[in-house]
């Protein structure tokens, strides 16, 4: 058995390691998962409207809206002067939508692999002036606002599918742990300096779920 010591060191070091503690203590399950594949054909229209509801209280307040004075990397299009002219027509807020979305829809259909988890790590970089502009740093309270409203809206959207109850639980229970974990990892890179960094070759367990 390894020490409290070792325990830590490696949870601290190894984002994929971290993953796994996290799922096998939450029990997320091959099931769970399964269930949200089989109807994510259903539930990834219904992911705009989150989007778009998100957004629009996103620009409702200076507090969050502030955020978005600052483009991440990757935008090339007309930077706003004023806050005021940041609505959810403007091209920036238009492409971070486009952006939510497709992470939102990666999330109820894509397996959940290392290759995601990695993918996740990336995006907290991204929020955090790890990887593209040195100048944007999201606050973990506004993080902890946006999942907290796509975990809320999801076991929403799921309950106007009408699925079998025994179906239904299957997927509310596997949505709900896998937003907690998402969550920790997206924190993590707000952390300074960050607790974890993805290590795919330095790595002695696979995610149990779907491996590579």
């Amino acid at each position: 058995m390894s020490s409290m010591r070792e325990f830590e060191n490696k949870i601290a070091s190894d984002t994929v390691y971290r993953v796994v503690e996290l799922q096998e203590f939450l029990e997320l399950s091959a099931e769970e998962i399964e269930a949200i594949h089989n109807v994510s054909h259903r539930l990834t229209p219904k992911l705009q409207d989150v989007v778009d509801r998100m957004y629009d209280l996103f620009t409702q307040q200076d507090a969050t809206l502030r955020h978005f004075a600052r483009p991440q990397a990757g935008y090339d299009g007309p930077i706003p002067e004023r806050l005021e002219e940041i609505t959810p027509d403007h091209p920036y807020m238009k492409q971070r939508k486009v952006a939510t979305l497709r992470f939102l829809v990666g999330l109820v259909s894509r397996p959940f692999n290392t290759s995601a988890i990695q993918h996740l790590d990336w995006i907290g970089k991204l929020h955090n002036s790890q990887a593209g502009s040195r100048d944007f740093k999201l606050p973990a309270v506004q993080f902890e606002a946006g999942m907290g409203f796509i975990s809320a809206s999801l076991i929403s959207a799921v309950k106007t599918l009408n699925l079998p109850r025994s179906q239904e639980s299957l997927v509310l229970s596997g949505l709900q742990k896998m937003c907690w974990i998402l969550n920790d990892v997206l924190l993590n890179r707000l952390a300074d300096p960050p607790v974890a960094d993805v290590r795919p070759n330095d790595h002695r367990r696979n995610l149990r779920v779907e491996s590579d």
